[in-house]
């Protein structure tokens, strides 16, 4: 009886980790089914961001994150540095959501990728 997960990443293993990303996942499924069908432009980008940005402030006030300010506790990456020309050209639009979650106190990464008509969530840390 512990609030250990089974992962074998011990940045993954708390529960309340694992929770934080599974809802951190539905909620970028459900967000970005809204967007899949857009034009794949800068306004996309502005959009998507705004609209993830409201989802981890919301969090933030909660108090799922570490961090004592937005800024330690989450990012929401949708730039140049993801989203290369490379990716424009195949159709593919990503956002990094990086969060440090209450515990451990470093930051992890979620990252949505929309590809056409598809869209995945991974967990990268």
């Amino acid at each position: 009886m512990n609030a250990d997960t089974l992962s074998g990443d011990e940045e993954l293993r708390p529960i309340n980790v694992r929770r934080l990303l599974i809802l951190l996942r539905r909620a970028a499924l459900r967000l970005g089914m809204k967007f899949v069908f857009e034009p794949n432009d800068l306004t996309l980008r502005r959009v998507v961001q705004g609209a993830f940005e409201s989802i981890m402030q919301q969090l933030f006030m909660r108090g799922a994150f570490a961090g004592a300010t937005p800024d330690a506790s989450y990012r929401v990456v949708t730039d140049d540095t993801l989203n290369t020309p490379q990716d424009f050209d195949q159709g593919r639009f990503r956002v990094d959501l990086k969060v440090a979650p209450a515990l451990p106190m470093s930051f992890l990464t979620v990252r949505l990728v929309q590809m056409g008509e598809r869209a995945t969530v991974t967990e990268i840390t």
